[in-house]
């Protein structure tokens, strides 16, 4: 009898434990739009302060699970300038949109001279000090944020006689083949001294795959 009675209480505490971790976690969904109401896919939504983040779908659409507490989304798609929004979640599922504004740049004003262009005066500068600004660039580190994919725009219903089917239910001709986000540290003491430490990588549709991390310095102070 005390065999049973302790392993009664053992799965009613086990149960409670699952309870209480299950319903700790609350999910935000929503769609990564622009102005005009037209999806963004495939854009970036990341946690700020932390390594959780996730992309969204071809639709625009995103879902994340957090705890509850105060949060700062950020937002980002290229070509758009890249969004804060602060959350408060509870034990309640969350929808929010994210509109997106288009990233203009605006040229200053051309005045047109017979006098020599400023800019040569500070290329000439450049080049006499290359020497001395290569100098601070020979040991540094820093944290890099790497993002690749591989995308079909089209392709056809048969190839060599057999039918093309991705077997996924989505009937876009757009599909995303692979897509990797992943931060990593990158450091270089010297010429030849380089090093990349993977901090967190992300691959969709493969839950152990590796993704695309192989940061470089590019200096403008070289030949």
């Amino acid at each position: 009898m005390r065999g049973r009675g302790m392993r009664k209480i053992l799965t009613l505490i086990g149960f409670f434990i699952f309870t209480t971790v299950t319903t700790t976690a609350t999910t935000i969904r929503g769609l990564i739009k622009d102005a005009e109401g037209k999806p963004l896919a495939f854009a970036s939504l990341f946690v700020k302060g932390t390594q959780k983040g996730v992309s969204a779908n071809s639709e625009g659409r995103y879902e994340i699970v957090l705890s509850p507490g105060d949060y700062i989304l950020i937002a980002q798609y290229i070509g758009f300038a890249r969004k804060e929004v602060t959350v408060k979640l509870g034990a309640q599922d969350l929808e929010l949109d994210i509109v997106l504004e288009r990233q203009e740049l605006v040229l200053p004003a051309v005045i047109l001279s017979n006098k020599e262009d400023p800019a040569y005066g500070i290329i000439r500068e450049v080049i006499a000090r290359q020497k001395e600004n290569l100098l601070p660039t020979q040991r540094f580190s820093s944290q890099v944020y790497t993002k690749g994919q591989l995308r079909l725009r089209d392709f056809p219903n048969k190839f060599l006689s057999q039918k093309v089917d991705f077997e996924d239910g989505d009937t876009s001709k757009k599909k995303i083949l692979f897509l990797s986000e992943t931060v990593s540290l990158f450091s270089l003491e010297g010429k030849k001294n380089r090093k990349v430490e993977v901090l967190s990588s992300k691959v969709s549709g493969s839950s152990d795959g590796y993704g695309l991390a192989a940061p470089d310095q590019f200096i403008l102070y070289n030949n």
